[in-house]
């Protein structure tokens, strides 16, 4: 749903962190890939999911936070409805029903995938051959209608020829993806903040940039904490640092909410930090066995 707030971020990228984010903190991450549910499951519970936060930006400032909200917003303009901050009180009947179709499509889509699920798996009795001529026939056929140049068509081969190879040595893909897609976003935004201000410590000294920066630096360093924890010592204290870090940018942003998030956050830290502590700062012990049997 956060991911659906942002402007013009959508199902696509929030699947991607939503798979990333499940692979990170499973207990099996190698399985990932060969078709296990909770693969599956993440990703398609995001799609859903971020329906809801791009709904609000669209009715609340009339910014369409993925291609659905953006169609509604066009269907809105036909009819010389414009989504902003007093559409809501401005339009109740419309809003309502916009809220009420929203809450009973859900429904009708549990439903309908409930009795044509047998259906659906059909789809994987199809040879590959002819699903991926099918799928690369209807990539071809989008790319080119975007610009109609023929020059799209072979970015689309040699970029499909280096994905290939990244799967074949193992590279992740998902990163490059979210690259790609949030490419072109992050750079017009840099473009903007740099001609406000070319001060670049407003980045450390702004709350919410400072918040995003430190979430992001801790989310790097997660799988290197996934693959150490209960081995190393240092695992102990990745927890609390992460708590006391985030604090500190809620606790400079005004208002009450937030600071007093920022304490709550501070004490899951202290207590993270206590529990360790009283055992000793002693690790895993089953951890530590299986990693000693595996060396030896």
């Amino acid at each position: 749903m956060f991911t659906g707030i942002l402007p013009g971020a959508g199902g696509s990228i929030a699947n991607i962190l939503a798979y990333d984010q499940a692979k990170k903190t499973s207990k099996h991450p190698e399985k990932f890939g060969t078709g296990t549910p909770e693969g599956i499951i993440a990703p398609e519970s995001s799609n859903n999911a971020v329906e809801g936060g791009a709904l609000t930006t669209l009715m609340a400032l009339g910014i369409p936070g993925d291609v659905t909200a953006a169609v509604m917003l066009g269907a809105l303009l036909i009819h010389d409805v414009v989504p902003s901050p007093s559409f809501i009180t401005g339009e109740p009947v419309l809003s309502y029903s916009i809220f009420l179709a929203f809450f009973g499509a859900t429904f009708m889509m549990l439903g309908l995938q409930s009795v044509m699920l047998r259906v659906f798996v059909l789809v994987t009795r199809i040879r590959m051959y002819m699903l991926a001529a099918l799928i690369l026939g209807l990539c071809g056929i989008g790319v080119f209608a975007i610009n109609n140049v023929e020059f799209d068509l072979w970015t689309l081969l040699w970029f499909g020829i280096l994905g290939f190879l990244m799967r074949h040595f193992g590279f992740p893909l998902a990163p490059m993806i979210l690259g790609v897609v949030l490419g072109n976003i992050a750079e017009l935004n840099l473009a903007r903040c740099i001609a406000i201000s070319t001060d670049l410590t407003l980045f450390v000294t702004r709350p919410w940039s400072l918040f995003f920066l430190i979430v992001a630096i801790f989310s790097a360093a997660f799988p290197v904490y996934q693959n150490a924890s209960g081995k190393k010592i240092w695992t102990l204290f990745y927890l609390p640092a992460a708590c006391f870090c985030v604090a500190t940018p809620l606790i400079m942003m005004d208002g009450m909410a937030r600071p007093t998030l920022a304490a709550l956050v501070v004490a899951f830290g202290i207590y993270t930090l206590w529990r360790p502590a009283q055992t000793g700062w002693a690790l895993d012990p089953e951890v530590v066995t299986d990693v000693e049997v595996s060396e030896g």
